[in-house]
């Protein structure tokens, strides 16, 4: 009852009171009630809207379930069950039932109106609600200032001087050729103008996706689209590997979709999870290698193990997914597979390149930061990056970097060696069986840009010294070649006396078009602003366009980078192949190092190990 209607009765005599039906006062007991919780709900809404306003529109989800629950009541009056019958009073003094029940239903209909009202005001906050990357980003949306920015900046579109417009014209080289020989297809052979099967995921074009945008390639991006709308599907039987599927197919995918908006793209994407989705189904949460999505038949051929760096270098792309669609379990699968891998014995916190999707455990044996080790290292910095500004707050996202802070100190002090060489370049070797080897892979060669980047995320400036030696190091991987292109794999002198400082081997001498270099040149430049690092990237670009450019179209492998001048692959001979990472990750970093603005600020977008930009949530 209402004060107002209590303080009618001060103060006068009590009216005659009048027995009134059962069914009546049931009714009236019910509505009034009703009317009690209604009102309760309505205050606590009103309540926690206020705090919503100043704790940035955060609303719980539990409570959105009870307001529609509540909403589902009915507001006729109904007689009570007969279990409730025996406990309600046989009289009620109201002098008039049906003026009290016309009263009772107008004052439901205002609170109904003022629920229908708060929803609605609720609803509309929360189209614009921010994401807390603190959490395991539950909700949809996320990264909207950089995403913004950079579509802005693209409709405007990207000045291009004369180093990014010769990259330019190298992407459309490429991608002519492989529209002529391969469209579609996974991987193009540019010397026999042929194709190579992956998967039938159409590798290179969904690769190269944002690579288009970025460098204004309109026409590929709106070809590349329509196939992606009308042929990309993810059931054939063809075994995926998880890994390369996730940072080349999905991380293309959620980018594209982020720079877009187009729906298209996150539908793909949501549709390839659900593919990969088998792979998850270990006793230790830590996934299977590979997995067949027509069968959903998954496993591990090496032995049943899965790769250190391969089961950590999917959380950026499922914690995007989860931002994406709003559904937390694609994070939370992923952020499992680090909580195990966090969990397992460590040297200093390096780990041993193999893991075991059954128990979990890490296998010792090798430790390196090239092959199956690489990005492991470079993701728990990233993981750090993606959370977010409350990423302090957050308990993996500071596990992840705590780790990382312990990798490179266990680095700096187990595999980081000065080759005794004339130059006394510095390097990153490797523990096998306990034992250290000077052998380093150009895939190392990340390190540099992820050393540079943490020390704007709090890492201590001995990481760039680190850094600006190590690139140093993986520059003159490609200058000290009579060609200027690295080969796969260098070895380090460590005897006295030695007349160089690496030594190229048969078996590691061939070059794949990799971007790892030419990725931490990028970093380097924005970092510090040395001009030498864009020197450096021209240099590199050079070679390619020297020794890998096929006359016909496109740009091939080289098997030999020691001598000029190098022989091209013959017709499909190994390395007559032009891997997807170069127009998705080799050009794109090459056209970002040339760039006189960054476009990809630091601050807003953290790029995938395949060079798809993740936003930051805001």
């Amino acid at each position: 009852m209402t004060d107002d209607y209590e303080a009618g009765y001060k103060g006068h005599p009590e009216p005659p009171r009048r027995t009134m039906p059962p069914l009546v006062v049931a009714g009236l007991v019910v509505v009034a009630a009703l009317l009690g919780v209604m009102a309760l709900v309505v205050l606590e809404l009103e309540l926690e809207l206020e705090l919503e306003l100043e704790l940035e529109l955060e609303l719980e989800l539990e409570l959105e379930l009870e307001l529609e629950l509540e909403l589902e009541l009915e507001l006729e009056v109904a007689l009570p069950p007969a279990s409730f019958r025996p406990h309600m009073p046989k009289q009620l003094p109201f002098s008039d039932e049906s003026a009290e029940l016309a009263h009772l239903r107008q004052q439901v209909a205002e609170l109904q109106a003022r629920l229908d009202a708060l929803m609605a005001g609720r609803k509309d906050m929360e189209v614009d609600k921010p994401v807390a990357a603190t959490e395991a980003t539950e909700t949809a949306g996320g990264g909207a200032r950089g995403a913004e920015a950079l579509r802005a900046r693209l409709a405007a579109g990207l000045p291009h001087n004369k180093d990014q417009a010769d990259v330019v014209e190298a992407f459309d080289w490429a991608w002519s050729a492989y529209k002529a020989c391969a469209f579609g297809r996974d991987e193009l052979r540019p010397i026999s103008r042929s194709w190579q099967k992956w998967t039938q995921v159409g590798l290179t074009l969904v690769d190269s996706l944002d690579t288009m945008l970025l460098l204004g390639a309109g026409e590929a991006f709106d070809e590349a689209r329509e196939w992606v709308a009308s042929e990309l599907r993810f059931d054939y039987d063809d075994r995926y590997n998880v890994f390369e599927t996730t940072i080349r197919i999905l991380g293309s995918l959620l980018t594209a979709h982020e720079i877009t908006g187009d729906e298209l793209f996150l539908n793909k994407a949501v549709e390839l999870a659900e593919a990969m989705e088998p792979a998850f189904r270990t006793p230790s949460g830590v996934p299977y290698s590979d997995v067949v999505p027509a069968s959903g038949v998954a496993s591990s051929p090496d032995g049943g193990m899965s790769s250190t760096a391969e089961v950590t270098t999917l959380q950026l792309e499922y914690g995007q997914l989860t931002r994406a669609t709003g559904d937390v379990r694609w994070a939370k699968t992923a952020n499992r597979v680090m909580d195990v891998i966090l969990a397992a014995p460590s040297r200093d916190g390096l780990l041993g390149t193999r893991v075991s999707p059954a128990s979990g455990k890490v296998a010792m044996s090798e430790i390196k930061l090239g092959a199956r080790g690489d990005s492991y290292y470079e993701y728990l910095l990233k993981q750090y990056i993606a959370a977010g500004p409350g990423r302090d707050d957050e308990p993996l996202a500071r596990r992840c970097m705590d780790r990382y802070l312990e990798t490179v100190e266990a680095i700096r002090k187990r595999l980081w060696r000065q080759a005794s060489g004339p130059k006394g370049v510095w390097y990153v070797g490797e523990e096998i069986s306990g034992r250290f080897s000077p052998k380093m892979d150009h895939l190392v060669c990340f390190l540099p840009g992820t050393l540079a980047l943490g020390t704007l995320y709090g890492a201590p400036s001995w990481h760039l010294d680190m850094a600006a030696k190590l690139m140093e190091t993986c520059y003159e991987m490609y200058a000290s070649t009579g060609s200027g292109l690295a080969p796969e794999i260098a070895y380090f002198a460590t005897a006295d006396g030695a007349e160089g400082d690496i030594e190229i081997r048969p078996a590691d001498a061939h070059n794949l078009l990799r971007p790892e270099t030419v990725e931490s040149l990028w970093y380097m430049h924005v970092i510090t602003g040395e001009p030498q690092y864009r020197a450096w990237g021209r240099a590199i670009f050079d070679a390619f366009n020297t020794w890998s450019r096929v006359s016909t179209g496109g740009y091939t492998s080289v098997a030999d980078v020691r001598a000029t001048p190098v022989r091209q692959p013959a017709a499909g001979a190994r390395y007559d192949k032009m891997e997807s990472f170069f127009l998705a990750e080799t050009l794109k970093y090459l056209f970002l190092l040339f760039a006189d603005e960054n476009p990809i600020p630091l601050d807003e977008w953290v790029m995938n190990t395949e060079a798809h930009p993740m936003p930051i949530p805001g």
